[in-house]
C-alpha cells in the first residue's frame, strides 16, 4: 500500500502555532526546531550586530535576523538566523517575507540543526542562488564561510589572523574571537 503525502507550502506554514519553535519547510516537508540555546543566541546576536553596523556604515543594504521567512520556492520556506540583502536587490524584501535567495545567509549551528544546516539547507541555499553562506559553530568557536563560484559553494580561507573576509559584504572581516566572546 502506498501512502501519498502532499508537499507543504507557505500557506501551510502560516497555520503552525506560535509556540517558540522554529518552523521551516524544506522540499515540502515540515521541519520543527526547538528554541535555541544561550550560546546560539549570543553568537547570532554578536554577529548580526557587527554585520548590521558595518552594513549601515557603508550603506550596503539591509541585515535581518530570525524570525523572518525566505520563500525560495512554493515548497521551500526557510528561516535563517541572519541574512543580508544588498541595496541593489531590495525589491526581494516584502512585508511578510523575503521573496528570493538573499545575498548572504548565516546559520548558527545547534545540536538540533547541525546536520540539516550542513546538509539539506546548505544544498538548498546553493541551488537557490545564495551568494555566500556562513556557518557559525558555537561549540568550536569558528565560522566557516562558503562563497558561490559557478553555482557551487567553496570555502573561503581565513587570513593569518584567523579572520575571514566576506566577498558579498566588501571589507567586512569575520573574527570568531569577537563573535563568540562572552560579555562580563
Amino acid at each position: 500500500m502506498t501512502i501519498t503525502t502532499r508537499r507543504l507550502t507557505y500557506e501551510d506554514l502560516l497555520e503552525t502555532p506560535d509556540d517558540r519553535n522554529r518552523y521551516e519547510i524544506i522540499d515540502g516537508e515540515l521541519i520543527v526546531s526547538p528554541a535555541p540555546r544561550i550560546s546560539h543566541q549570543r553568537a547570532a546576536f554578536n554577529l548580526a550586530s557587527m554585520l548590521r553596523l558595518y552594513v549601515l556604515e557603508h550603506r550596503l543594504g539591509e541585515v535581518f535576523i530570525a524570525p523572518l521567512d525566505i520563500k525560495l520556492s512554493e515548497h521551500d520556506i526557510v528561516e535563517p538566523d541572519i541574512l543580508f540583502v544588498s541595496d541593489s536587490r531590495r525589491s526581494i524584501v516584502e512585508d511578510a517575507f523575503i521573496t528570493e535567495a538573499p545575498d548572504l545567509v548565516v546559520e548558527v549551528l545547534s545540536p538540533s540543526s547541525r546536520n540539516r544546516d550542513r546538509g539539506p539547507k546548505m544544498a538548498l541555499y546553493e541551488r537557490s542562488g545564495v551568494s555566500e553562506y556562513w556557518l557559525a559553530d558555537p561549540d568550536a568557536a569558528s565560522v566557516t564561510v562558503y562563497s558561490a563560484t559557478d553555482g557551487t559553494f567553496r570555502i573561503v580561507s581565513p587570513d593569518g589572523d584567523g579572520r575571514t573576509g566576506s566577498l558579498v559584504v566588501p571589507g567586512f572581516l569575520i573574527d570568531p574571537a569577537e563573535i563568540f566572546a562572552i560579555s562580563s
